[in-house]
């Protein structure tokens, strides 16, 4: 069973499932950053937007973090696995502009580790509320 973080963008999920090639992957964790939406409403948003869209046997975890007052800004755009990770410079959504790029790196192993504990032993965020699950 793999977990992955997807800190940024989400219409990833369905190629991810694809191209799997030896784990299986289960469980997908968006982390995005608290906004002026009320936890009730956020967690309809999210219901709505992505109910149907996430393949069957995923599971999407939507947890909002919020900044410290001192501390790390919230902006980084990476996807992190138990083997390591990558970053994007705008992120993995899909781009209006017909010809549009972006630049995709591999995380060093230092790099990766730092990231991995800001974000997943959520040293550098406060998580905002209980993440909103969504199961395909």
């Amino acid at each position: 069973m793999i977990h992955v973080m997807i800190v940024g963008e989400i219409p990833f999920i369905k190629a991810m499932q694809r191209n799997r090639c030896c784990q299986e992957l289960t469980t997908v964790k968006y982390l995005c950053k608290v906004n002026a939406r009320s936890a009730s409403q956020f967690a309809t948003d999210c219901d709505y937007f992505l109910h149907g869209s996430i393949p069957s046997g995923i599971t999407l975890e939507v947890t909002r973090l919020a900044e410290r007052l001192t501390g790390l800004e919230l902006h980084n755009r990476c996807i992190l696995t138990d083997l390591g990770g990558v970053s994007f410079e705008h992120g993995l959504d899909e781009s209006p502009r017909t010809g549009a790029q972006d630049k995709v790196t591999r995380m060093s192993h230092d790099s990766y580790k730092k990231i991995w504990d800001q974000y997943v032993n959520n040293i550098a965020f406060n998580t905002h509320e209980n993440p909103v699950v969504i199961s395909g």
